[in-house]
Parts: C-alpha cells; sequence; structure tokens
C-alpha cells in the first residue's frame, strides 16, 4: 500500500469483496472494479470502474472470463483467493490462452 500500486478487484460477492473491503477501510484510493454488468455490483470505495462486456452467447464461466483476462492482461503482478471448486481462477493461469505471467505460483490451502 505503502507503494501505492494499483489493485484491480472483480465486482462479485463472498470471497471477491473481501480484498476491496480491506482496501476500502484503509481508505486506498488506487483500486479499479472490473465489472461485466451495467453498474459493479460491488463498488466498496467508489473506485474507477471498467465494464468489459461478455461476448454476445456467453453463459455460467463465460460470462466472467473475458473480465478475468482483461484483469488479468492489465496487472504487473496478482493474487487469487481460489477455494480450488470453481473454474475461473485455473483458467487464468494454466488454461488455452491463459493470463498465466513468466513466473507463478499456485498453492491450495485447505481448512
Amino acid at each position: 500500500m505503502t507503494a501505492e500500486h494499483g489493485v484491480p478487484v472483480r465486482d462479485a460477492s463472498g470471497a471477491d469483496t473481501e480484498v476491496p473491503s480491506l482496501l476500502a477501510g484503509y481508505g486506498y484510493e488506487h483500486v479499479c472494479v472490473f465489472h461485466g454488468g451495467r453498474e459493479p455490483r460491488n463498488n466498496l470505495g467508489d473506485w474507477a470502474a471498467y465494464n468489459i462486456e461478455p461476448p454476445t452467447g456467453a453463459h455460467c464461466f463465460a460470462v466472467h472470463a473475458a473480465k478475468d483476462r482483461e484483469m488479468a492482461r492489465r496487472a504487473d503482478c496478482g493474487l487469487m483467493i481460489w477455494d480450488g471448486a470453481l473454474p475461473g481462477p485455473r483458467s487464468m493461469c494454466t488454461g488455452p490462452g491463459s493470463a498465466r505471467p513468466a513466473s507463478s505460483t499456485t498453492w491450495r490451502a485447505v481448512w
């Protein structure tokens, strides 16, 4: 935070709101919210918002995949909080056309 790095976040509920909640609590301003609808579902710090439209006819995971890829494309580094169940974060790192950086590490937390 002291280096004032930009932090891209998703607008989803659940675990996706934990990091934005922390950043908003600290009054951190260098955050942008990526969303796929007309307005972000969650923008806890009234930050800049970027609408990334899903491809025509997209359903389920594909609705969010374009948004996730654009976030990864713009990021210099990233942190994914993932339960290991949903396909989204894994495909960003390992799938065809993934946005995986030259160096990455994956951990699976079990609790």
